[in-house]
């Protein structure tokens, strides 16, 4: 069970769990937000990531249905953190890809980091531009 907290801007897993399972999606994240997004405008995704341990991770972006994430406005597989250092992540000219009716989700994938590490996501922006 991980020991988290969030408050709809910054995400913390306090520890990250021995057994998080060693491969993409094996430890997913959901952080649903009351935000929603205008057809026809772009967005610009930013945020603040940290890691006590060199790990890579996957973030996506998506509207939320309820019912899973097919709705998705990116997908990076790549993040690549490096111990103790911050990184600023930006994702530019993001469409919408359905008009205000659904909230936007942020999944977080912890799958593939060290069991016992620390992770954090802060400043968790989404804006029009």
């Amino acid at each position: 069970e991980y020991s988290l907290s969030a408050d709809g801007k910054n995400f913390t897993v306090d520890v990250i769990p021995e057994n998080i399972g060693g491969y993409e999606w094996a430890g997913q994240n959901f952080i649903v937000s009351d935000i929603v997004m205008e057809a026809g405008k772009f967005y610009e995704f930013t945020c603040d990531i940290e890691a006590s341990a060199t790990e890579l991770v996957t973030l996506k972006l998506a509207l939320w249905t309820g019912s899973g994430d097919s709705n998705e406005i990116f997908y990076d597989a790549g993040v690549q953190l490096v111990a103790g250092a911050k990184l600023s992540y930006t994702r530019s000219t993001l469409p919408a890809t359905i008009n205000g009716t659904f909230p936007v989700v942020l999944i977080v994938d912890l799958g593939r980091c060290a069991g016992g590490s620390k992770f954090t996501i802060s400043n968790i922006s989404l804006k029009s531009n």
